[in-house]
């Protein structure tokens, strides 16, 4: 397969805030919150983290030294995200990162603190969700970067109708803890619909991962995965997927910890938003505003087939 170099480039802010918050004190330790929902790979190996740890110390911020991290737990409900949201942030934290694809993570961390800044990273499409007022001008105390998810999913069954004429039927899997995946999950299931796809299976829990799959027929159905599901569903449906010869479409080239064995990805690459992620952290640290930070959105992305970028 002809293999061609699409680089990943983030739009870069050019909103600068006019007004000068508390900036962070020079050599002092940074504690920065993480809310996470469904998975959290800061509970696991390094390996997906490692580039927004890379990201993070190109601008000074260095695990141990001049940072620390206050990790919320996991949680699969959310009401359950929205309690872990206030007990991050009662332990007061300087900054909160919402790690990706969580609306509900993100919205719990809204409703928790109005005065502690919120960074979100790869968001899925966060004005739609009314997380901010504006891409441009966020407002209130949240900046960062997010994805056009509906729009990303939408291309991928594009392409993979382009690539497979006989495909007829595509398995919707996503976390049943938010009503902003639930959301983009309707609107996905209706454009499939437009291109002429049963959209009528949806896998959301392991109960019914093995039955959802076994009735999808290598050849002619695909499956599409979004949003922040446990992790033992998202094993089983990447094991099945990869037994049965399913396509596989994610919005990112890896799942649950990186590696190439996402079958079929469109979307920016991972090291690309921790990049950008990274650098609204430090402005914020060093006395940025959120609300004058525009939240930055890939302007290129990869597609990548069997691990292979094409």
């Amino acid at each position: 397969m002809r293999v061609i170099g699409l680089a990943v480039i983030l739009a870069v802010s050019v909103f600068v805030s006019p007004f000068a918050a508390r900036a962070q004190p020079l050599g002092q330790q940074v504690k920065i919150g993480v809310l996470c929902a469904g998975f959290c790979p800061f509970h696991g190996p390094v390996g997906s983290l490692r580039p927004l740890i890379t990201a993070l110390e190109r601008v000074g911020l260095v695990q141990g030294r001049t940072l620390a991290w206050d990790i919320g737990g996991v949680v699969n409900t959310e009401d359950l995200i929205a309690v872990e949201g206030q007990r991050l942030v009662s332990r007061r934290p300087d900054l909160i990162l919402v790690w990706p694809g969580s609306v509900a993570a993100a919205r719990a961390a809204k409703d928790a603190t109005r005065t502690i800044p919120i960074v979100l990273m790869a968001v899925p499409d966060v004005v739609e969700h009314g997380l901010v007022d504006s891409l441009a001008r966020p407002g209130g105390n949240i900046s960062g970067t997010s994805i056009p998810l509906y729009d990303l999913m939408v291309k991928q069954l594009q392409v993979l109708k382009e690539i497979n004429p006989r495909l007829k039927r595509v398995v919707f899997v996503h976390g049943d803890l938010d009503r902003g995946e639930l959301q983009t999950v309707n609107r996905l299931r209706a454009a499939a619909g437009v291109l002429g796809l049963d959209a009528s299976i949806r896998v959301t829990n392991a109960t019914n991962v093995e039955q959802a799959l076994a009735e999808a027929q290598a050849g002619t159905s695909a499956v599409l995965a979004i949003g922040s599901m446990p992790i033992v569903v998202q094993r089983r449906v990447r094991t099945l997927s990869l037994e049965r010869k399913l396509p596989l479409l994610m919005p990112w080239r890896g799942w649950e910890g990186g590696g190439n064995s996402t079958l079929i990805a469109y979307g920016p690459h991972f090291s690309a938003v921790a990049d950008r992620t990274a650098a609204i952290i430090d402005r914020i640290l060093k006395g940025g505003r959120p609300r004058d930070l525009a939240v930055e959105q890939p302007t290129s992305y990869e597609l990548v087939i069997d691990g292979v970028m094409v």
